[in-house]
């Protein structure tokens, strides 16, 4: 099982709803694109892939600021979806736990044919109405990587650094 509480998402989502009140472009389209990304991106810097390379992998702070990047799109799109549905944040908090304790994906450790797979999967999820569930498993995907790679904890707190980072940059114009 992933250590991840109830209470622990509801505050992910309401720090991540402060951010998104800031960001009057917000739509579903950009930041599902944004979240797959990220997901690239933090891909990008775990460097499993690069066959070439006798070190790889980038420093593990950058690692974990990918992830949280992209943890940070899958609560938007929660989020998102929540502002047009009547799921309360209790609902969503206790799904995310309990998609934990039903799963055996725990851990996932990447390689070229499991990375292709999750892609194929997020931009297929992508291609149907989205609605909370779909949400909630793509974002419970950070918490598998973080799971695999760090902690959960980690991944939460790389998360909040990053929100404010992003604050900042929203204050000065960003």
């Amino acid at each position: 099982m992933i250590n991840l509480t109830q209470e622990q998402v509801v505050e992910l989502l309401e720090t991540q709803r402060k951010f998104d009140d800031r960001i009057e472009t917000k739509n579903l389209e950009d930041t599902s694109a944004a979240f797959i990304i990220e997901f690239v991106e933090w891909v990008n810097t775990v460097e499993f892939f690069k066959n070439w390379k006798q070190n790889k992998g980038k420093d593990k702070g950058i690692q974990l600021e990918e992830l949280a990047d992209m943890l940070a799109f899958g609560l938007s799109l929660i989020n998102q979806v929540k502002e047009v549905s009547e799921h309360s944040d209790e609902e969503i908090s206790r799904h995310v736990v309990e998609i934990s304790k039903e799963r055996d994906l725990m851990k996932l450790e990447l390689n070229s044919v499991a990375f292709l797979k999750i892609l194929h999967s997020f931009t297929g999820v992508f291609n149907d109405p989205i609605g909370m569930e779909e949400m909630c498993s793509l974002t419970y995907m950070a918490f598998v990587f973080a799971n695999t790679y760090y902690t959960v904890d980690e991944l939460i707190e790389a998360y909040k650094n990053k929100m404010e980072i992003n604050h900042g940059r929203q204050d000065s114009g960003y």
